[in-house]
């Protein structure tokens, strides 16, 4: 078993037996705290919800749930919904944003996470079986920042239990996409409500 631990520039790699059920936003007290991913363990500062201001998107998704052309909108959703957000907001996707750096991926993605505004999560079958998704959207809500699913594949079961109470667009059908986005948008210049505390995953 593997885990990561991030403390400020700090990263390790060791077999951990055990893991501390996560805790979010400000309920925490202490001054660290771990939040689990399986196999993917953040030690994270004690978290404060980030201030209102230039909506900064991250895409979470499993790309075993997307075509392996990426490039190509025709084949791949995450392409098309890259392209359909890119030029209202700051968008981080890792197909077009992981820069070239002296920071392993994790980093990148943490650094990333907690620069944005809002995370969506693509929901398809893929994402159960990906500790880094797991990892992305719990760290965005230990950080208070809002997650938002959108269904891509599966049904309302395939989407996180935390997250089923949450509204949850359907991007199922590719004819309907240009309503979809539309509703997506909606939700995404709606003001942004900090996230409560969970009490368990």
């Amino acid at each position: 078993m593997v885990r990561f631990v991030f403390n400020g520039d700090a990263f390790a790699q060791n077999p951990i037996p055990q893991y501390k059920e996560p805790t979010y936003c400000h309920q925490q007290k202490s001054t660290a705290h771990e939040q689990p991913a399986t196999n993917i363990l953040w030690r994270v500062p004690h978290p404060v919800c980030p201030p209102a201001g230039e909506q900064k998107i991250f895409l979470s998704y499993a790309r075993k749930d997307d075509h392996p052309d990426y490039n190509d909108p025709a084949k791949s959703f995450m392409r098309r919904l890259y392209d359909a957000l890119k030029d209202d907001y700051d968008v981080w996707w890792d197909r077009e944003s992981m820069p070239s750096r002296a920071l392993t991926f994790l980093d990148e993605i943490q650094e990333a996470i907690e620069k944005s505004s809002r995370l969506i999560l693509v929901v398809g079958d893929a994402i159960h079986d990906s500790d880094y998704v797991k990892a992305e959207w719990q760290f965005a809500l230990s950080r208070c920042i809002p997650v938002i699913p959108i269904l891509r594949k599966g049904n309302r079961q395939t989407v996180p239990d935390v997250l089923r109470q949450v509204h949850t667009p359907k991007f199922l059908d590719d004819d309907a996409f240009d309503e979809q986005i539309a509703e997506l948008k909606r939700i995404l210049t709606d003001n942004k409500v900090p996230s409560g505390a969970l009490l368990s995953v």
